[in-house]
């Protein structure tokens, strides 16, 4: 089992290939990265500033 943290930076679909019960939090900005490439986060979390929303989910930490 691995973690993996993906945030706002470069994000290269190809490479990220996690393994059925690996760990995956989306940090901010990392959840649209996520998100276009069909893959629902374990977490979400992050102010959320370089996001237009606040992401729905049942795993969400905001903080100011």
């Amino acid at each position: 089992m691995a973690c993996y943290i993906v945030g706002a930076g470069d994000f290269d679909r190809d490479r990220f290939t996690p393994s059925p019960g690996d760990y995956i939090i989306a940090a901010d900005g990392g959840y649209r990265h996520l998100s276009d490439a069909g893959i629902s986060p374990d977490l979400v979390l992050g102010d959320f500033d370089s996001l237009d929303m606040i992401p729905l989910h049942h795993k969400l930490m905001k903080y100011p």
